[in-house]
């Protein structure tokens, strides 16, 4: 079981005086359950990826397939299989209309065909996995809370519909720290807590680097890298060469080496690079100066 693309190319205006090359031979997959960091800069092809992976873009030429089957069929079979790739998309709480939390959440349910009772199943289920207690908020406005908290409900909306696969496009943009820190961790006990496989769309090599076990780098619309994690970051002077970087822990290990400290670089958070700069600093004698 997985979402998989087969040498996907998109081209936007094909044929006409305007023609844009957005996706060139992008092969990958997403297995059930992992959580996938998908990185570029802007322009570099990831939000075209992920409308690709959901359904709403079609392929100029290669195959979008989830479970085998071909995203591009108009069959029924295929259209409940669309249902299984949700995508959150920026901002996406400007989306949200309902008078109130619970109206706007089940929307989609609805939509699906159920029932108010399992509307009501799947608004608390969803709220629960964004860790919003129901009788607590299904009545307010969701027009009356913070940035962040409208942000929940709207990624709870979309996975009140039940996704394997759920495709978060720049969920922190716009928020501050501590909202940026909530939500990323909302997201990654969501993870946890359920099934789904979470596609993580971002531009913070330090988001990635915490919570992300796999990646896929883009760059000009072709897939640079793909692979865990800690094996991506390992090519730092290749993702430095496209100007995206490495997490800071990694960017402070390599400055440290660069001075003179014989440290390992592979860290991915601020305990593993401690751990790694204590370590070189007991081998050195416990004395280090940086000039």
């Amino acid at each position: 079981m997985s979402l998989e693309l087969e040498h996907v190319f998109y081209t936007y205006g094909a044929g006409g005086p305007e023609e844009s090359h957005a996706i060139k031979d992008v092969s990958l997959q997403v297995p059930d359950h992992s959580f996938v960091g998908l990185v570029g800069h802007t322009g570099s092809g990831k939000s075209t990826l992920v409308q690709l992976m959901n359904g709403l873009l079609k392929p100029t030429s290669g195959r979008v397939m989830v479970d085998g089957f071909d995203l591009s069929d108009k069959s029924k079979e295929v259209r409940e299989r669309r249902k299984q790739v949700g995508l959150v998309f920026q901002y996406p709480e400007y989306q949200l209309f309902e008078e109130t939390i619970a109206k706007d959440i089940a929307f989609g349910p609805k939509n699906q065909g159920l029932n108010e009772d399992e509307q009501i199943e799947r608004v608390k289920e969803a709220m629960a996995l964004v860790e919003m207690d129901y009788d607590t908020w299904k009545d307010r406005s969701p027009f009356d809370l913070s940035g962040g908290q409208k942000r929940r409900v709207a990624i709870a909306g979309v996975v009140a519909m039940r996704p394997r696969y759920l495709i978060l496009d720049e969920p922190t943009a716009g928020l501050d720290p501590l909202g940026r820190d909530r939500i990323l961790e909302a997201i990654y006990r969501l993870y946890q807590n359920s099934d789904m496989s979470i596609i993580l769309v971002s531009h913070s090599m330090d988001d990635v680097a915490r919570f992300a076990d796999y990646m896929v780098v883009m760059n000009h619309g072709e897939k640079v890298i793909e692979g865990h994690t800690a094996d991506v970051f390992d090519q730092a002077d290749l993702l430095e060469s496209i100007h995206l970087g490495v997490p800071s822990v990694m960017a402070l290990l390599r400055a440290l080496k660069k001075n003179g400290l014989d440290v390992s670089t592979n860290a991915l958070n601020v305990d593993e690079a401690c751990k790694l700069i204590e370590a070189a600093l007991e081998k050195k004698g416990g004395a280090f100066h940086v000039e």
